[in-house]
C-alpha cells in the first residue's frame, strides 16, 4: 500500500539549531544568524599610476566579475571612477576630449535571455517601434541590444508605468450622463442636461443631494477614478467610493471646487463591488453641481520600450511577440565588447588640470562571471593624462528571476 505524506504545519514558532535545506522557504518573517549565499554582493577594485598619451588606447585596469554566489541569477553592474591630471605646460587654456570605456569579453557561450512577450503599440520617429508588456520587466534589460533569438536591434526610451489605465472597459455605466439611467438619486433633483452632462441640484431637505451607482470591481486591484465638474454655482462637488450606498461607509473621498475642473486618482480597491457616489456639497436650496466623465478604469503595470526597426521589425504589429535581451549584440565570442562609453569635453586650467570621470554599465541579469577591462584615451595633442586614483565597484543584486 502506497504511503502518502501529509503536509506538516507549524502554528507558532519553529526554532532550528542547525541547518534548513529547502528549494523554497515561504514565511512572513525569517531571522537567522547566518545566510549562506548573499542576496546582494559588492566588490571593490582599485587602480592608479597609468599614463595616457595622445590618441592612444590604454588599458587602465583588467579584472573578472565574480560568478554570483550559489550561481543565482542576479543583475550585474559595473561603476568606474577615476581622478586624473593633465599637464599642458602652457599658461593658455586648452580644449579637447577624454574617452572612458567599460569593456567585457564576449564568452564562448554567448548569453541571451528572454524578456517576455511584447505587444505593438505604435511606430515612433527615426525608425523605432513602441511596444509594451504587462508588469515590471526593467531588470531583464541591460547594455547591448534586444530582438529575436538571432536578431539584434538597438532600443531606447525604456520605462515603467505603475498605473496604466485600461480605458477600453469602464466599470461605471452612463459615465457621461447622456441620460439618468444607471444612477440612483437621493434627495435633490438629478437631470441629464442636453444629454452631455449630469446636474445634481439641492432641494429643501436637510440631506445633501447626491446620486450613486453600484459597480463591479476586482478586489486587490488599483483603479483610476476620473471625474470632471463644470462651474455652475457656489457648491463644491464631492466624489466617493464606498462599500455601500451610504456616504458614511466611504473609503475614498475627493473634492472638486465650485470653480470646476478635472481630477484623476489611482485607488486600490479591496472589494468585489463598490458604490460610486457624487454629492452636491451644499445645504443651500437650488445650489447645484454639473458633473461629467466619471470613470473607474482598471489599471495594470506596464514596461514600455522603443525597438529599432532598422534591419526589419522584430515585434509583429498584430500578434504579441517574444523579445530577448542580447548583452553583447552580434559580437563574436572572444572579442571585447564596449558596453559603456563616456565622452567628456575638457577645457584645462593653465599648466595643470585636474578632472574626474565616471561611467556605469548595467549588464542585465545573469549567473556567470565576466572578463572585464577599463580603457581610456584623449585628444590633447602632445600632452599626457595621468591617472592618480581609480576605483571599480561591482554589484550583483537579486531580482527574483531564479525560475527564468
Amino acid at each position: 500500500m502506497a504511503l502518502t505524506e501529509k503536509t506538516k504545519y507549524v502554528s507558532n514558532r519553529l526554532i532550528v539549531d542547525g541547518t534548513i535545506t529547502a528549494d523554497q522557504v515561504k514565511t512572513d518573517s525569517l531571522t537567522a544568524n547566518k545566510f549562506t549565499g548573499a542576496t546582494e554582493e559588492q566588490y571593490f577594485n582599485k587602480f592608479s599610476g597609468q599614463s595616457i598619451g595622445f590618441n592612444t588606447y590604454v588599458t587602465l585596469h583588467e579584472f573578472d566579475f565574480p560568478t554570483p554566489e550559489l550561481e543565482l541569477v542576479k543583475s550585474q553592474s559595473i561603476k568606474v571612477t577615476f581622478d586624473g591630471t593633465i599637464s599642458t605646460g602652457t599658461p593658455s587654456t586648452v580644449g579637447s576630449t577624454v574617452y572612458l570605456y567599460i569593456e567585457v569579453k564576449v564568452p564562448d557561450s554567448i548569453p541571451f535571455r528572454e524578456i517576455g512577450i511584447f505587444t505593438h503599440e505604435s511606430f515612433q520617429s527615426n525608425n523605432y517601434q513602441r511596444a509594451y508588456i504587462a508588469g515590471n520587466y526593467l531588470n531583464r534589460f541591460g547594455t547591448g541590444e534586444v530582438g529575436g533569438i538571432s536578431t539584434y536591434r538597438a532600443y531606447r526610451n525604456l520605462r515603467f508605468q505603475q498605473f496604466y489605465a485600461l480605458t477600453a472597459s469602464n466599470a461605471v455605466a452612463n459615465n457621461s450622463f447622456a441620460t439618468t439611467d444607471d444612477w440612483t438619486s437621493v434627495s435633490g433633483t438629478f437631470t441629464s442636461e442636453y444629454a452631455v452632462y449630469g446636474q445634481i441640484q439641492q432641494d429643501a431637505t436637510a440631506d445633501n443631494a447626491h446620486i450613486y451607482q453600484q459597480v463591479t470591481t476586482t478586489a486587490g486591484k488599483t483603479y483610476r477614478f476620473d471625474k470632471t465638474v463644470y462651474s455652475q454655482s457656489s457648491a463644491n462637488a464631492k466624489f466617493y467610493l464606498s462599500t455601500s450606498s451610504d456616504i458614511a461607509d466611504a473609503f475614498f473621498t475627493s473634492t472638486i471646487a465650485s470653480t470646476g475642473g478635472s481630477s484623476q486618482h489611482n485607488v486600490k480597491i479591496d472589494y468585489e463591488s463598490v458604490y460610486v457616489i457624487i454629492e452636491c456639497d451644499s445645504p443651500t436650496q437650488n445650489n447645484l453641481i454639473a458633473v461629467d466623465n466619471v470613470n473607474l478604469f482598471l489599471t495594470e503595470p506596464r514596461t514600455y520600450v522603443d525597438v529599432s526597426t532598422a534591419g526589419g521589425q522584430v515585434i509583429a504589429t498584430s500578434v504579441p511577440t517574444r523579445l530577448y535581451h542580447h548583452p553583447f549584440g552580434s559580437a563574436s565570442s572572444g572579442t571585447w565588447k564596449v558596453v559603456k562609453t563616456v565622452t567628456t569635453s575638457v577645457r584645462t586650467n593653465p599648466y595643470t588640470h585636474y578632472l574626474t570621470i565616471d561611467a556605469e554599465a548595467f549588464l542585465g541579469i545573469e549567473k556567470t562571471s565576466h572578463e572585464c577591462r577599463i580603457r581610456a584615451r584623449h585628444f590633447f595633442s602632445g600632452d599626457t593624462l595621468s591617472i592618480t586614483y581609480g576605483t571599480v565597484m561591482l554589484k550583483s543584486r537579486m531580482t527574483g528571476e531564479q525560475n527564468e
